[in-house]
């Protein structure tokens, strides 16, 4: 890879020409919104994923309903890819191409563009900054360790952002350096529940979700009571005629409180905030029925 070159999310916005094919590796949100971008410019793309669906990080529904939307529009998703190898290949005087030397089930390919994009996560950048002079631990990925008030192992020191590890958004950075400034000069106790922070995807159909996972809550409690409804099945999506994704509801099977809502779909950015506020405050599925929404949208 050190003898390759290749794009990620930031080299590629310096970029004043289109590239003819791409070959992506990575399958998190990076590599599906800059992959689904330039197939909308007019690139052929190929993703490749390292495990059984893109979005690995989120439910499983979710990678595989937007896997579907992506092939439908003639993007080329391959999961289970291991990569081996990448190289450079010249094809003439005026144009390379990079191929990537992968293992799909046993089963060795080769995947060739004319442009290398490299999307597999970042690294806090922390290295060969004085962190250990003055005492601020960090972990096996570089992130700076703090606890729930964002100080470090140097009570004189605070961290936020991204250089202290996931979820590396930059509304939650915000909101951790405003809680690290009331935390060191005011003594505030401030602390951030990142159970009910949301996550975005911005492709088309959007994902979204917040709280907990199906997998998640079977692994704790061995028993889920959660719901999927089809977009296919809301009005407002049969009206603008775009009807895919779905919206599954984790529920506590006791309380019958809202504990996760992981959604694919047309304008699952804004509806997932409703969901947050649920998944906050423990509202329950009869609370969100008895509250009078307007009819068509999709929340």
């Amino acid at each position: 890879i050190e003898s390759v070159d290749y794009e990620t999310s930031e080299t590629i916005l310096k970029r004043c020409d289109r590239p003819e094919s791409v070959v992506m590796i990575g399958g998190g949100y990076v590599a599906l919104e800059w992959g689904q971008i330039l197939h909308h410019m007019g690139a052929d793309v190929t993703i490749l994923q390292r495990s059984s669906h893109v979005l690995s990080g989120m439910e499983a529904q979710l990678g595989r309903e937007l896997q579907r939307c992506f092939e439908a529009e003639g993007i080329e998703v391959v999961t289970d890819a291991m990569v081996g190898r990448v190289r450079e290949e010249n094809e003439g005087a005026s144009s390379n191409t990079v191929s990537v030397d992968v293992t799909v089930d046993g089963e060795s390919r080769s995947y060739t563009a004319s442009d290398l994009f490299v999307a597999t996560g970042v690294s806090p950048n922390t290295d060969d900054i004085g962190l250990v002079e003055i005492g601020v631990e960090t972990d096996e990925s570089g992130a700076v360790v703090v606890d729930k008030t964002f100080q470090t192992a140097n009570p004189d020191v605070y961290a936020a952002g991204d250089c202290i590890g996931e979820p590396m958004l930059e509304t939650v950075g915000a909101k951790e350096g405003n809680h690290a400034v009331k935390n060191a000069f005011g003594e505030a106790g401030a602390t951030i529940d990142y159970h009910a922070v949301s996550k975005v995807v911005f492709t088309s159909p959007e994902v979204a979700a917040v709280g907990t996972t199906e997998l998640e809550y079977m692994d704790e409690h061995g028993t889920c009571t959660c719901r999927t409804v089809e977009m296919g099945d809301v009005p407002k999506a049969k009206a603008v005629e775009d009807t895919r994704g779905l919206v599954q509801v984790v529920k506590h099977h006791e309380t019958d409180e809202i504990v996760g809502v992981h959604m694919v779909g047309p304008r699952a950015a804004d509806m997932i905030m409703e969901a947050t506020l649920a998944v906050k405050f423990g509202l329950t599925v009869d609370d969100i029925i008895d509250t009078v929404h307007p009819f068509p949208t999709f929340s």
